[in-house]
């Protein structure tokens, strides 16, 4: 993962030497949607959780796009077997750096474009959820650290964003259970953009 992270870093690079230079900085702050696959459960409920944080946004038409975000995420399941539902919560520092690419030229006085944008995530989590006899996993089960891989598209609109992006789970969350758990989430960001 290391070697994807210098990948996308040194393409951006190339980029920037093709393509106007400029930077923005976006606070931002929105929700999410988490959707946890293969745990033992029969029912995952995916329930509305919330991040903030920001980015900065380096480059033209193409650009690099680092951030930190800081991520409440909330399931809730119903044990195998039947039993009262288990809340399923967990914090997270996620770090994306993605490259993006704007539909239209990036023109200094352009109040309006479209983006759509890619590249991996490191996350760390920080808050573990309570462990449950009923679904066979307790609190050092799971994971510190996750990779993950964004896509998604944005909308910029004078000074403020929109963006809406889906993050695939690409390692386990929880160590040695047979079902290989991920967590997938959706996220909406809403922020403003200031520019240099």
């Amino acid at each position: 993962m290391k070697k994807l992270f210098f990948l996308i870093f040194f393409s951006g690079l190339f980029f920037w030497s093709n393509a106007q230079f400029r930077v923005a900085i976006r606070p931002q702050v929105g929700i999410n949607v988490s959707s946890l696959k293969n745990i033992s459960a029969d029912n995952i409920n995916n329930l509305i959780g919330f991040q903030f944080g920001a980015d900065v946004q380096l480059g033209g038409r193409f650009y690099v796009q680092p951030g930190i975000l800081y991520e409440f995420i909330n399931n809730r399941a119903e044990p195998v077997g039947g039993g009262e539902e288990i809340e399923i919560k967990q914090n997270r520092l996620r770090i994306p750096v993605l490259v993006g690419f704007k539909i239209l030229p990036d023109d200094a006085d352009r109040w309006f474009n479209v983006r759509i944008f890619t590249g991996p995530n490191a996350a760390f989590v920080t808050s573990k959820p309570d462990g449950d006899e009923n679904l066979e996993w307790v609190p050092d089960d799971w994971r510190s650290f996750v990779w993950g891989w964004n896509a998604g598209a944005g909308v910029d609109l004078a000074f403020i964003f929109l963006d809406l992006g889906y993050e695939f789970g690409l390692s386990e969350v929880i160590k040695d259970l047979d079902e290989s758990p991920r967590n997938n989430l959706f996220y909406a960001n809403a922020g403003v953009r200031i520019r240099f």
